[in-house]
């Protein structure tokens, strides 16, 4: 009875724990807006001022975010890590990861032909492949 109780109380924990993230995004297509899947966004930039979502089609869209600081912590951790300042990539995204000097990483991440090259910094190393061998 006790046994049965505990693994109750531990589901509960865990499932309050558990946060809901976001599974569309709100992007803007000429003079209108759309509602896309998230699942169908590569990676987010931060560029002259607006978020854009690069979809795995390989389209760029303008988000409703005025940052990444935005909208980072309402990603799902085991789908997207944030590799810089300026970008947010999904785990489908990364095609390859180099050792670059000073403990950095150089990571590519790509989808449809549009290609970017990011550099995770030393302190952010370890996460990111511990995130990446997930």
């Amino acid at each position: 009875m006790q046994r049965l109780a505990a693994e109750t109380l531990t589901r509960l924990e865990a499932s309050l724990q558990r946060k809901n993230y976001i599974s569309r995004l709100l992007i803007s297509i000429n003079d209108r807006f759309e509602s896309i899947d998230i699942s169908t966004v590569a990676f987010f930039l931060s560029e002259d001022k607006y978020v854009y979502a690069v979809c795995t089609n390989g389209k760029e869209h303008i988000t409703s975010f005025r940052s990444l600081n935005e909208i980072d912590d309402q990603l799902d951790p085991q789908r997207f890590f944030r590799v810089s300042r300026d970008v947010i990539t999904s785990i489908e995204a990364v095609t390859k990861v180099s050792r670059w000097f000073k403990g950095k990483l150089k990571v590519k991440i790509e989808c449809m032909g549009n290609e970017r090259e990011v550099c995770v910094s030393a302190a952010r190393r370890a996460d990111f492949l511990s995130w990446l061998g997930r």
